[in-house]
């Protein structure tokens, strides 16, 4: 089923730049109010910003921007209620905040050992930026964008679900068995009717995810900057400030 995205209102985070503004820009072009959400507005958005202003007795699709760290469950929660002021409703959202584990936050420059981390070692809940963008903010903004009129009663009588002992089984066989040695993904699911049913599980070898095209030489460039990074933390180890 298609779904139209004309005369509805948007939320799209990390939209100030890159793929996130470009989102921006065919949404509105198609017709739908969009609240820019970032740490900081960009020329880029700011000439969007200024195109699509926002006027509601125009009654044309416009664009506002609404300044947010989704590392910040209290900046996530003010972006949803000033966008719903603003627009009165939100019908998408879509989350385009990222970053690419930059030195400040990334696994092989660990807090209180690497000089170039920023994540506290002694914070009393620990949390790496990194994840707190990437993955905890998404989260979060969907549960408020969900949390009025939904059905927190996943599984109804009669469903077909399984059973904790089913998934610690199979646990088990993964770590032990030897056809599961070569990290592949194994996805398990209870299939059939509450009558007749029974577990199913499915492999899915991890180079399925690779990547199939590219540029001639990027696998070769790659795997030279992999093994470089590697002798680097071999020699110097993870205090070294060298790594990026």
């Amino acid at each position: 089923m298609s779904y139209s995205v004309k005369d509805r209102f948007a939320i799209v985070t990390g939209s100030s730049s890159g793929i996130g503004h470009a989102l921006v820009r065919l949404l509105l072009n198609a017709g739908c109010w969009v609240a820019v959400a970032d740490v900081r507005l960009r020329r880029e958005s700011e000439a969007t910003i200024n195109e699509f202003s926002h006027s509601p007795s125009k009654g044309k699709p416009s664009a506002i921007f609404v300044q947010a760290d989704m590392f910040d469950w209290a900046q996530i929660s003010a972006l949803w209620k000033t966008t719903l002021g603003r627009f009165g409703r939100i019908a998408i959202v879509v989350n385009s905040a990222r970053v690419h584990e930059p030195p400040s936050s990334s696994f092989w420059n660990p807090p209180g050992i690497s000089p170039l981390a920023e994540d506290p070692d002694d914070a009393h809940v620990g949390q790496y930026k990194t994840f707190a963008i990437n993955t905890i903010g998404p989260i979060r903004l969907a549960h408020i964008a969900l949390a009025t009129g939904s059905n927190t009663q996943r599984l109804q009588r009669g469903d077909v679900a399984l059973e904790p002992e089913h998934v610690a089984e199979l646990t088990l066989k993964v770590f032990q068995e030897p056809q599961y040695s070569d990290g592949n993904i194994v996805e398990i699911m209870m299939i059939g009717s509450k009558e007749e049913q029974s577990v199913h599980v499915r492999e899915i070898g991890l180079d399925a995810l690779y990547p199939t095209v590219g540029p001639l030489d990027v696998g070769t460039r790659a795997m030279a900057e992999e093994l470089k990074f590697f002798e680097t933390v071999k020699e110097k180890g993870m205090r070294s400030s060298s790594q990026t």
